[in-house]
């Protein structure tokens, strides 16, 4: 899997409490059974996009296609083959499965600026990579 920067509050900001809840059941039900991503840039500008491709157990097997795109804040797009199609809780447990697999590395924040000191943000980096092979 490439980076991928999506947090809690990304999801809250896409998606109604409801569909959060019902979604977060079905991570902890193991019911993501793929998850595949790739990070491209759009055409139209610079931003980078994110497009995870998944599959989860539902009472049927669901297929979905997710964009995230990031310009101010993330954007969540997010196609499935169930009957709600769009932004259900399906694309909410691929995006906790996502976040559980790669978790957001932290940078140090001073005011407004993101302050890395490169030999700190290895430390960290490595730290981290250890941390999720224990």
């Amino acid at each position: 899997m490439t980076d991928l920067h999506i947090s809690l509050s990304d999801i809250r900001d896409n998606f109604d409490q409801r569909t959060i809840s019902r979604g977060n059941e079905y991570y902890l039900d193991n019911r993501v059974i793929e998850l595949k991503s790739y990070r491209t840039s759009s055409y139209k500008t610079s931003h980078p996009i994110m497009t995870l491709f998944s599959k989860v157990r539902g009472s049927h097997r669901y297929e979905q296609k997710i964009v995230i795109s990031s310009v101010e804040d993330d954007v969540i797009e997010g196609e499935c083959t169930c009957p709600i199609g769009y932004n259900c809780k399906h694309v909410v447990a691929v995006l906790f499965q996502a976040i559980n697999e790669h978790p957001p590395i932290p940078r140090v924040v001073v005011g407004h600026r993101d302050i890395l000191d490169n030999q700190a943000q290895k430390w960290l980096n490595q730290f981290i990579r250890i941390n999720r092979d224990v």
